[in-house]
C-alpha cells in the first residue's frame, strides 16, 4: 500500500507470536495485491476498468467494505467519497506530486466522481459504474481496513494484546501492554497539552490521523494539500490536521478524511450522534479542537520517553 507496516505482540511464546505476526502480515499483503489502485491486476483495478460496461461480482468482504463506504459518504453528506479517483488523477496526486489542473480537466473529472456514479447490487454483490472515467479509489479507508483484517487473524490465534500500525497514520491497540493500562501513543500532527506533547491511552481501539504533511505542492504562493473535498473538486481547507479515535481502524481511517473536509463544527455533530468517535482537530487558524468524549482529562501531557511514537 505504500507504506510500512508493523507488529509489536506481546506474549509467553515468541516462536508462536513470531508465526501469529508473520501470517497476520500476508493478510495485509494479500489485501495490498486486492486494493491497490497501481497494480493492473488488482481488483480495484478490475473494478476501475469494466464497472462503467458492466457489473462486476466481488468476494463478500469487499463488498462488504464497498458498503462501508458508502455508508460513510451518506453519513457524512459526501465529505467522505471514493469514487475520486479521476479528480486526484487531475491534481496530480495519484503520482504523488501534485499540479495545478486546467479549467477543463478540472470539470470533467469533477462530472467523473461522486459515489452517485456507483451502484452497489447487494443480491449478486456487484458494483457498477453509471457512465466512463469513474474510477475508486481506496486510500482513505484502505490501511485502516488492512489493520482491522490482521487484528482478526491475531485475536484468532489467540493473541490478548499487541499494537499495529499502518504508515505510522493508522493504527489498532488490541488489550493491554504488560503493567501500563493501555497503550501509551503521542498524538501526530504535533498536538499538545500544556505545552508538552500529548499522549492518549489506547486500549482496544483504533486511532487514524489525517494530515497534508507530506503530500503537498504550492502554486502562486499557495499551498494545496491531497486530501481534496469531494463536493468542491479541490483540495479541503477546514483543518491542518485531523486526528480520529474509533472502535475499528477502518472507521478511524475513513472519518479522519471526514473530518479533515468537514472541520470542527461538522466534526462535532457527528460525533455527537456517534459517542464511540472522538477527535482533535487542529484548524488553519492554529487551534486544537477536542471533539467527542476525548478531554483534556483523558488526553494528557507526558515526557517523551514514556510515549509510543508514531
Amino acid at each position: 500500500m505504500g507504506t510500512v507496516f508493523e507488529f509489536a505482540l506481546v506474549g509467553d511464546d515468541p516462536r508462536y507470536l513470531q508465526s501469529a505476526a508473520e501470517e497476520a502480515m500476508e493478510e495485509v499483503e494479500r489485501l495490498d495485491r486486492q486494493l491497490s489502485l497501481f497494480n493492473p491486476t488488482s481488483d480495484l483495478s478490475r473494478i476501475n476498468a469494466a464497472a462503467a460496461y458492466e457489473p462486476v461480482r466481488l468476494e463478500p468482504r469487499l463488498f462488504r467494505l464497498l458498503q462501508r463506504a458508502q455508508e460513510f459518504h451518506r453519513e457524512t453528506e459526501g465529505a467522505f467519497d471514493i469514487a475520486t479517483g479521476a479528480l486526484k488523477s487531475c491534481w496530480g496526486f495519484k503520482e504523488g506530486t501534485g499540479r495545478m489542473p486546467t479549467p477543463e480537466e478540472l470539470s470533467r473529472a469533477t462530472e467523473n466522481s461522486g459515489f452517485h456514479h456507483v451502484v452497489l447490487e447487494e443480491r449478486h454483490r456487484t458494483v457498477s459504474f453509471t457512465h466512463e472515467g469513474v474510477a475508486l479509489d481506496l486510500g482513505a479507508i484502505g490501511k485502516g481496513y488492512a489493520v482491522d483484517r490482521a487484528v482478526d487473524l491475531l485475536v484468532e490465534k489467540g493473541v490478548e494484546s499487541a499494537l499495529l500500525h499502518g504508515g505510522g497514520s493508522t493504527m489498532y491497540a488490541l488489550g493491554i501492554p504488560p503493567d501500563q493500562p493501555g497503550w501509551k501513543v503521542s498524538l501526530p500532527g504535533g498536538q499538545k497539552v500544556g505545552g508538552s506533547r500529548a499522549y492518549v491511552s489506547l486500549t482496544d481501539r483504533a486511532l487514524s490521523v489525517s494530515s497534508d504533511t507530506y503530500q503537498s505542492f504550492e502554486s502562486e504562493e499557495t499551498r494545496f494539500g491531497h486530501i481534496l473535498d469531494p463536493r468542491l473538486g479541490e483540495p479541503a481547507r477546514a483543518a491542518t490536521s485531523v486526528t480520529v479515535l474509533a472502535p475499528s481502524a477502518t472507521d478511524s481511517d475513513a472519518l479522519s478524511t471526514a473530518f479533515y473536509v468537514l472541520g470542527a463544527s461538522r466534526a462535532t455533530q457527528y460525533c455527537e450522534t456517534h459517542p464511540l468517535v472522538a477527535a482533535v482537530l487542529e484548524t488553519p487558524e492554529g487551534r486544537t479542537v477536542f471533539v467527542g468524549q476525548i478531554g483534556h482529562e483523558s488526553i494528557t501531557a507526558h515526557s517523551t520517553h514514556e510515549e509510543v511514537e508514531l
